[in-house]
Formats: C-alpha cells, structure tokens, sequence
C-alpha cells in the first residue's frame, strides 16, 4: 500500500510540474516578436531623419563662430539622451575630414568628440561660400529593415561631399560614398534610432560607384592692356582627365577588415589617437 501510494504520488508530481513548465518552456522558445510592415516603414523614417540631422549638425557646427561651451554643449548632446544622435560618445567616425583620407584603407577611426572637434578646427568655408551649406548629404538609400534576435538595425547608404576646404593646406574634397549604420530600439509605443558606426563604403557593398573627379573651378576673366582686336571665340577651358580615386595594384597589401558594429553587439570603447592635436582653447579644463 505504501508503494502505490509513492508511486501515485510520483506521477501526480511529474504531471504538475509537466503541466506548469512546459508552457513556460514553450513560451521560451517562440522566436521573438516579428517586425510589421508599419514598424519596418517608421524605422525607416527615422533613419532617414537621424542622417538629416547629422548633416545639420555638421553644418551648424562650421556655418557660425560657436563659443567653447556652445561647442561643447552640441557635442554633448549628441551622444547623451534619448534625443541623441550617436548610441555611445564612442561610437566609431571613420575619418573623412583629413582629405587624404578617402577610402576604408585609407582612414582612421575617430570617436564622436574628437571627430567633430577636428571638423571645426580643420574644415572651412571659402569667401564666397558664407552663406551656404557646404556639407552635403545626397542620394540617400536605405536597405530594409533587419533583425537578429533582439537586435533590430539598418543601414543608409549616401554621398557625401564637402564643398570647402582643408584649413591645413587649403586643399579642396573628392566627393565620397559613406554609409552610416543604425540601431533601433521600442521605447513605450514609438522608435528610436541611434547612430553606430559611420564610415566609407566597401567595394560592392551597396552603393554605385560615385563619380570622384573633381569639380572644375570656373575660369578666371583675362583683362588685356592690347587694343582688342576681333578674332573668332574659343573656349578656354580645357578637358581635365583625372586619375581613378583608388589604383589597385597586383601585389596591393590587403585590405582593411572592418568590424561592422551590427548585429548584436556596438562597438567597444577604445581610446582613440589622433594625427591631430587640438589646441588648449579647445580643451576641457580638467575638475
């Protein structure tokens, strides 16, 4: 009697534990939640908007004589709260300021703080760009909305061009294909997207190839003292050809691998050294 009654006792055991975890089990193992088509349509949206108000900001911070705590307080506010338009202060900028500067093999990663203080120190308007907005973003194209587990990210996809000029050497920009890259995250009934990475396009990895030449400056008027004399026009511009952006040579080193900072994870934080070193006035004084 007494076994039957610890056998009974077993199996009332297993049933109620069977009946109590399996649900929780199964409900453990659905895949999460699907993206709709209205979610993957507004993550686009905003993805779109955060690389207009990159380029915002980037202009604003060249278009107008801005003191150090303006500076510092924009710069602030761009990696800090939910308004913010990097994830983290370090968040990886590949270097485009630095016109030598123009490919993946061809740069250095820059955090938000020093990336944005060199565009201010090393980036200038000309005379008869005052003004205008000389940092454009065009042609920009999104990829559809992705997700992997919990992580939900997108990419863009656009030209950028810098229409002044390098403060150094008085050099002018090639226009340049960036791709910017975005994480997305619920918060109560609406979306947030948060900047990861920012860098230069790899061969074939989504965007056509722009053309890189140079844009031709206009033609300076000739004054002559001769009295003038009539003979037939011509034309005094002449054809410019240049060479491609990027010769690839046979036995070229390889190329630079780059960590995407998607899916899952953002980048680590690193210490950044920069070719750069910005003045005292620029500096945080330390507590």
């Amino acid at each position: 009697m007494g076994k039957t009654m610890s056998r009974l006792l077993l199996v009332w055991l297993y049933l109620s534990f069977s009946g109590v975890v399996s649900p929780v089990l199964a409900q453990s193992q659905q895949p999460e939640s699907s993206l709709t088509e209205h979610d993957k349509q507004t993550i686009n949206a905003f993805a779109l908007r955060r690389l207009k108000q990159l380029n915002q900001l980037l202009n604003t911070l060249v278009d107008d004589p801005l003191s150090e705590s303006e500076v510092d307080a924009l710069i602030q506010a761009s990696c800090s709260g939910q308004s913010r338009l990097f994830d983290t202060a370090e968040t990886v900028l590949e270097d485009d300021i630095d016109p030598a500067h123009t490919s993946i093999d061809k740069t250095e990663d820059l955090q938000v703080n020093e990336y944005l203080t060199n565009l201010i120190l090393y980036y200038t308007k000309r005379r008869s760009q005052i003004n205008q907005s000389t940092i454009v973003f065009s042609d920009m194209k999104s990829t559809p909305v992705q997700q992997a587990g919990d992580s939900i990210f997108i990419r863009v996809f656009f030209k950028s061009y810098f229409k002044g000029e390098y403060k150094p050497n008085a050099l002018s920009y090639l226009p340049h294909a960036r791709v910017v890259e975005m994480r997305a995250e619920k918060q109560s009934d609406n979306w947030a997207v948060y900047i990861t990475r920012l860098g230069f396009v790899q061969s074939g990895e989504g965007m056509d190839v722009l053309d890189t030449s140079r844009p031709e400056e206009p033609d300076k008027p000739i004054t002559s003292t001769h009295p003038s004399v009539s003979k037939p026009e011509r034309s005094l511009a002449r054809p410019t050809v240049h060479p491609p952006a990027v010769q690839v040579k046979p036995d070229s080193p390889p190329a630079k691998v780059v960590t995407s900072s998607m899916p899952t994870e953002l980048p680590n934080s690193k210490k950044v050294k920069s070719s750069h070193s910005l003045p005292d006035s620029l500096k945080k004084p330390k507590p």
